[in-house]
């Protein structure tokens, strides 16, 4: 073989050689780091993803399962407004008794004689609708617990008006006595969902030396004394008056 041919195949082998070292140029343990790596990647990505399901199957167990004894509960009152089921009443002396809502007064003519189921508010914070009975003095509010029907609280005269306001993100069930001279009293009570009252207050302007509110009334909120100013703004906030 002459001289000539030798050199060409010598550059052909040299330049094979060359390419297969250039192929391996990256080293072995930096390829397992990378290959890790997307392991570990691949690996939190699927640990995220089931977590993010597992959140969502949660939240949405936990909205169906009060969308369920809501549904339950508003089926229950619909009983009690067909006079199948009675409303059961539990008064401070301990006395015990029952009505029906269908027997309440039902006379269009007098407005102190006309009893009629109105709108469904959730009044006792447990994220239930309770029902509003229309009537005199602010009506009735019943609540349904289980299978029955207890009534929540009524208005009984003007000195003790049924109305419910909603504060500091929660809902007060309130009696207000507002129609007579030297006072205005708002009372707030807080429910907890199964007929008893966690939380209570008042709001409070006497003005007994004029007979009319003016700068002069005392005010009170809860066990605070307060300004006539921040008396009307509270006033305005939380019964809109």
């Amino acid at each position: 073989m002459n001289k000539r041919k030798l050199l060409a195949i010598t550059g052909v082998l040299v330049m094979i050689l060359s390419g297969c070292a250039n192929t391996s140029d990256v080293p072995a343990s930096a390829e397992a780091t990378t290959n890790a790596s997307s392991a570990a990647a691949a690996t939190a990505a699927t640990a995220s993803e089931a977590a993010t399901e597992a959140s969502s199957a949660s939240v949405k167990g936990n909205s169906s399962a009060a969308s369920d004894s809501s549904d339950a509960a508003s089926k229950v009152l619909d009983e009690a407004i067909a006079g199948k089921i009675p409303v059961h009443v539990k008064e401070e002396s301990g006395k015990e008794s029952t009505y029906y809502i269908p027997d309440l007064p039902h006379d269009k003519t007098d407005a102190l004689s006309y009893y009629e189921a109105g709108e469904r508010i959730d009044l006792d914070n447990d994220g239930e609708k309770e029902l509003v009975i229309e009537g005199p003095y602010g009506g009735i509010y019943v609540d349904a617990r289980g299978q029955e029907v207890y009534e929540l609280a009524r208005g009984d005269g003007t000195a003790l008006q049924l109305y419910h306001a909603d504060y500091n993100g929660k809902t007060y069930i309130c009696h207000v006595d507002n129609s007579h001279g030297g006072r205005e009293i708002f009372k707030m009570d807080q429910f907890n969902g199964k007929g008893d009252i966690v939380e209570s207050t008042e709001l409070v302007a006497e003005f007994w030396d004029t007979g009319y509110f003016d700068e002069s009334a005392d005010c009170h909120f809860g066990k605070e004394k307060i300004s006539t100013d921040r008396y009307l703004e509270l006033r305005k906030e939380i019964f809109d008056y």
